[in-house]
């Protein structure tokens, strides 16, 4: 069954939107490896492990070639999907799959997904 993930979140970690995120985190490490889809990408789920940063899209900024400048990845959203994120001030989450390591996936925007989208 698909769900949403912040829809999964209010099922599975009541009131998470107003708690510690590394408490958030740690009830989400307690579910393990996850199937993740995403409502941007046309693509087989991928399995892995979210973990949630503490900052919206709209602060998460990184240097992006094409248009040789910095955006937000809330403007990357727009500009490379089309998509109008609806929670700007909303949490980031990143994905680390399953064959990888925490450390090998680190926080960087290039990384991080709008939670609205997973």
């Amino acid at each position: 069954m698909l769900e949403t993930f912040p829809r999964f979140l209010d099922r599975e970690c009541p009131r998470w939107d107003t708690r510690n995120i590394a408490v958030v985190n740690e009830r989400l490490a307690t579910f393990g490896h996850l199937s993740v889809s995403f409502a941007h990408r046309e693509r087989q789920p991928i399995l892995g492990r979210i973990i949630i940063e503490n900052f919206p899209a709209m602060d998460a900024r990184f240097w992006y070639r094409p248009c040789k400048r910095w955006i937000s990845v809330e403007e990357y959203f727009f500009v490379n999907y089309g998509y109008d994120l609806r929670y700007p001030k909303g949490y980031v989450c990143r994905l680390i799959p399953a064959e990888y390591e925490e450390a090998d996936c680190e926080g960087k925007a290039e990384n991080l997904f709008p939670l609205e989208v997973s």
